[in-house]
């Protein structure tokens, strides 16, 4: 199982670009955060399995037309 996750920074603001409350007033606010290992997370980002490449891009694709 794979999971994809979608978001764009733009001036400094991090969009869930899955997340259909993107763009509204209801939308999240999310903070890229880095652990003690150097890896980055954003809590609370959307993720949608998917199980074969075109479902990837699927997913990818969707969430530049919301």
């Amino acid at each position: 199982m794979t999971q994809v996750s979608v978001l764009e920074i733009y001036l400094e603001k991090v969009r869930d670009l899955l997340d259909a409350r993107h763009g509204t007033a209801a939308e999240p606010k999310l903070e890229v955060r880095q652990d003690t290992e150097g890896k980055h997370d954003v809590p609370g980002l959307t993720s949608k399995e998917v199980r074969a490449t075109c479902s990837t891009w699927s997913t990818v694709y969707s969430s530049t037309l919301v």
